[in-house]
């Protein structure tokens, strides 16, 4: 209510419908299918299978004397469920490229160049900040001490889960290995609780 007051200008409620291959990444929540769009799956697509986004923008409506907000934002939460699960149901159809349908979305489409070009005066820019204050070697040495942490974290997240989950750095290494450490104790209170029956 609190943010709503003091809100200025429209509301806008974003849908967005990610898909790889064919398939809906973002599909339902307890769907064995479903892949969390990380940085690492966006950026896979450079050398591999590009992630299509597609966008649906929608203007709410809201009274700013609407006694109950949440109840507009939880309607607002099944309208994005119908979308998300019309465009499972397209997809799996092969009726996804269907003007009707396509028109209520806005596909978002990426520069590979732009984003090349970002990278690398990104990394010139931190090289001449680097000479220029004398700490190259140093910059070298956490660089280098970062990507081997992350990559490593990362790749055997990788193994143990089998998907990445990538929003934050060491995400997939932590979430996998914690819930590798949970189904392991679990097994062990089931093996426990076996003995004294």
């Amino acid at each position: 209510m609190c943010l709503l007051q003091n809100v200025k200008g429209p509301i806008i409620s974003v849908c967005i419908a990610y898909v790889q291959d064919g398939k809906l990444l973002n599909c339902r929540l307890l769907s064995p299918d479903r892949v969390v769009p990380d940085i690492y799956t966006l950026n896979g697509g450079i050398g591999g299978s590009p992630v299509e986004i597609y966008i649906h923008l929608k203007r709410m409506v809201i009274a700013q004397d609407v006694c109950d907000p949440k109840a507009v934002f939880l309607e607002n939460y099944r309208e994005k469920d119908r979308l998300m699960k019309k465009w499972d149901e397209q997809l799996l159809a092969g009726t996804a490229n269907g003007e009707t349908w396509m028109n209520q979305f806005s596909k978002i489409e990426s520069n590979h160049l732009e984003f090349a070009l970002y990278q690398i005066s990104h990394t010139l820019l931190m090289i001449v900040i680097g000479i220029v204050s004398g700490g190259l070697y140093t910059l070298a040495l956490v660089f280098g001490v970062l990507f081997l942490l992350v990559s490593s974290c990362h790749t055997i997240g990788s193994l143990i889960g089998s998907t990445s989950m990538e929003s934050v750095p060491f995400e997939t290494g932590l979430k996998a290995i914690a819930a590798c450490w949970l189904e392991r104790k679990k097994k062990q209170q089931e093996n426990v609780g076996c003995k004294f029956c």
